[in-house]
């Protein structure tokens, strides 16, 4: 089954990407959000979008497939254990602190003030990345309840505390993106792949295919209109844009039937179309 690898959070940090707008005053009201984007020179900028997917698992650890021999005593097989991503969506305005896959893209349209010369519109390719997966063998978690520091022998492959660590394929990650509208200030993004626990079978996949719908023909009132989904019920899987989230899927388990069941058979795949009309705030 695929499990888990955490993400350093510098992976998704925004270096190399053109930050065009401040974002400066926003209000978050019980039904909308607000948000005004002012641009340098006065007047207005198209709104700059980075949406993003991610795949995480929300437990803190889960049993593996196979286990490893431990040596020691009680001398035997051991059944494996994979660290998990916990509570990786912390919320709106943070990106995923943890994840399995992640991709991104990051485009503005066109633009031209009077403190600025004209901007053609711009868009990047798309980003992967993937985190490190961990398996731990005999006595984890020491503390009888979470991995900790404690877990972290740095001796490799005795299945003894951590155990092996590898990074996931990235060949079937893919993307694409389509900019819209008369200044490219609009999109459509694609998300889909694949991809499997390199330390365990590759018959068990992680699934996705999502498309992000994004409206930025009014800077003042930029939205994202609807996510078309399609992803296999384990692990998690959420859409930011800016930071700011706009779908969410959290299994209901992490019982190895259940995750077997999602991962191999790919059966209760999560499918349908979600219309948040959902304001984002300037980049």
């Amino acid at each position: 089954m695929f499990t888990a690898f955490s993400l350093n959070k510098s992976l998704f940090a925004t270096t190399g990407r053109l930050l065009l707008v401040l974002l400066t005053s926003f209000s978050l009201l019980a039904q909308d959000r607000v948000f005004s984007c002012p641009a340098y020179g006065g007047g207005y900028l198209p709104i700059s979008w980075s949406p993003t997917y991610s795949a995480y698992i929300p437990f803190d650890h889960i049993s593996g497939a196979t286990p490893c021999y431990y040596s020691g005593f009680p001398q035997g097989p051991v059944t494996k254990i994979y660290k998990g991503d916990g509570l990786a969506d912390i919320g709106d305005g943070w990106p995923i602190q943890s994840a399995r896959t992640y991709q991104d893209f990051f485009f503005h349209g066109s633009f031209q003030n009077s403190a600025q010369p004209y901007t053609p519109p711009y868009q990047s390719g798309l980003v992967n990345s993937v985190g490190q997966t961990r398996n731990y063998g005999a006595f984890s978690p020491v503390n009888g309840s979470i991995l900790s520091s404690a877990d972290e022998d740095n001796v490799p492959n005795d299945c003894y505390l951590w155990n092996q660590a590898d990074y996931a394929d990235m060949s079937m990650m893919f993307g694409d993106l389509t900019i819209t509208g008369p200044t490219g200030e609009s999109g459509n993004a694609h998300f889909d792949g694949t991809a499997s626990n390199p330390l365990e079978n590759s018959t068990a996949k992680i699934a996705w295919d999502m498309r992000v719908t994004m409206d930025g023909s009014d800077p003042n009132n930029a939205r994202v209109t609807t996510v078309d989904y399609n992803h296999t019920c384990f692990p998690a899987h959420v859409v930011k844009v800016q930071e700011w989230t706009v779908y969410h899927y959290e299994p209901p388990s992490s019982d190895t039937t259940y995750v077997f069941g999602c991962l191999v058979l790919q059966q209760g795949k999560i499918i349908g179309q979600s219309q948040p009309n959902e304001q984002v705030p300037c980049m």
